[in-house]
């Protein structure tokens, strides 16, 4: 790696190429070899070496490794990675999340042991890498004691591959107002655009493998792209950002507004109308006639097209009377099937917490949930309250662990882009950072981020991008005052 280039990318990935062979091998043997002491199945088993060798073939390109990585883990969003074994994905997802966990290893270790330097200059980072840690060895322990499934560890403990990885990435590759780092803001922009155009293609195939009709567009839309899109749209209007023409934003927050309503959520719906509002009250009050503005325009155009295909598409009357009435249930709160269900379950999680209130089951434990609507009793990894699914899984310790991380990085976001110093630019993806983990925050008592690692990557890159802000702002603060000592001496 040339000296140019090691300045901006400090840390070399790349294994020597006579240990390359040797450093493959012996990943093989462990990968297989562990996978056959805790019987995970054969395609998995395969799979592995296949993402050893080629997590390392990848990582001798040097830099180019932290543009794969991190767009592997966006497309992955494609797949919708989730610890809910009926929507989860196989082998492959796997392999990709071994992938993700052999450059993490690999990078950590040379960094703390031949580079010598910290793994993280955060201390809430540190907070959230030890969630993981803690994770895994509380996972572990399941597995021996509990019990556990292996494969199902597997899964639910790869999901967590993006706290560990993108934000210190992110942090240490990607300097605040660098080219690299505009580049991958680009790129995630319009990944989640891409996200949103898949899913609504994929829409129709739902139609006729949907079990209930509120079903069709849930198990298709990932509502983070969504949010973030239509974040982005307004909080660029709203702090006059020089950036694509209003007629675009206007379109493509339209756009994003129709996959939320089709995903049938009605807590995403709720919490996108609290980050909208919550990223309107942040701003200076000198601006905020702009956003007023792109919300009259954005009100004026979906009701006009929405009354127009109202009147003339009667399956689009059909739709708009089935929300209407889904979000009239939601004021049902004790008569409503889907909520009384999610009262069973959240009843039989907190009995299991009861159990081991201190370190929880591990990753890859069940319970066994009674399905009111089913009438039926099976069981279930996977629970809906993001805050007990956590508690159930890591116990105390590792709610207060990733929950005292989370809410570290949304104080560090609202404080960015309440800093009249910084340009409008960064106060505006700020704000949208701040008030996507917002939602996701809300989103969370219902729908469990914590279990989708697609909700994962973008919660973590905003991470990222707070601390590397933080860390311009300090090296600016030290610069200015080395340039005042000299001075005055």
């Amino acid at each position: 790696m040339s000296s140019s280039l090691a300045s901006t990318w400090p840390v070399d990935l790349r294994v020597p190429p006579r240990k390359f062979p040797l450093v493959v091998g012996g990943l093989v043997v462990l990968f297989f070899g562990l996978g056959l002491l805790i019987n995970l199945p054969i395609y998995v088993l395969a799979a592995l070496p296949i993402a050893a060798a080629l997590g390392l073939w990848i990582m001798q390109s040097g830099k180019i490794a932290t543009f794969v990585f991190i767009a592997c883990g966006c497309m992955l969003a494609f797949g919708k990675g989730t610890t809910n074994s009926a929507t989860a994905g196989g082998g492959f997802d796997l392999a990709m999340a071994g992938i993700f966990s052999l450059v993490t290893m690999v990078w950590i270790g040379k960094l703390l042991i031949v580079e010598r330097r910290s793994f993280t200059y955060d201390p809430a980072q540190l907070l959230a890498v030890s969630y993981t840690v803690w994770g895994l060895f509380i996972g572990i322990g399941g597995m021996l004691w509990w019990n556990n499934p292996a494969l199902d560890w597997a899964r639910e403990f790869f999901i967590l591959c993006p706290i560990v990885l993108i934000p210190a990435f992110y942090e240490r590759f990607f300097p605040a107002d660098s080219e690299h780092e505009r580049h991958l803001h680009r790129f995630a922009f319009v990944a989640a655009i891409l996200v949103m155009v898949w899913a609504t293609a994929r829409y129709a195939i739902n139609i006729a493998t949907a079990a209930y009709a509120y079903q069709i567009g849930r198990f298709t839309f990932d509502t983070s792209a969504s949010i973030i899109v239509l974040l982005v749209c307004f909080a660029f209007t709203l702090h006059r950002v020089k950036w694509i023409p209003m007629y675009v934003r206007i379109a493509l927050a339209s756009f994003c507004v129709g996959t939320l309503v089709i995903a049938s959520y009605r807590t995403i719906w709720a919490a996108s109308v609290l980050s909208v509002i919550v990223l309107f009250l942040i701003a200076p009050r000198t601006v905020w006639s702009s956003g007023l503005r792109f919300l009259l325009i954005l009100g004026g155009v979906l009701a006009s097209i929405g009354t127009y295909m109202f009147f003339q598409v009667k399956i689009f009357q059909v739709f708009v009377m089935m929300q209407y009435q889904r979000l009239l249930s939601s004021t049902e709160l004790k008569t409503d099937p889907s909520l009384v269900n999610r009262y069973i379950e959240t009843d039989i999680v907190w009995d299991y917490i009861k159990g081991s209130p201190i370190v929880g089951y591990g990753f890859g434990a069940k319970f066994q949930l009674f399905d009111w609507l089913l009438g039926m009793s099976f069981d279930y990894s996977y629970s809906h309250n993001g805050f007990f699914f956590v508690a159930f899984k890591t116990g105390i310790v590792g709610f207060l662990l990733i929950f005292t991380a989370y809410f570290w990085f949304m104080y560090k976001g609202f404080r960015i882009a309440r800093d009249l110093t910084e340009s409008p630019r960064v106060r505006a993806l700020a704000g949208v950072g701040f008030c996507y983990l917002l939602c996701m925050l809300v989103s969370n008592y219902t729908l469990n981020i914590f279990a989708e690692r697609n909700v994962l990557i973008w919660v973590t890159l905003f991470w990222g991008f707070f601390l590397s802000r933080e860390i311009a702002k300090k090296k600016k603060a030290n610069s200015e005052a080395s340039t005042e000592v000299a001075t005055l001496s």
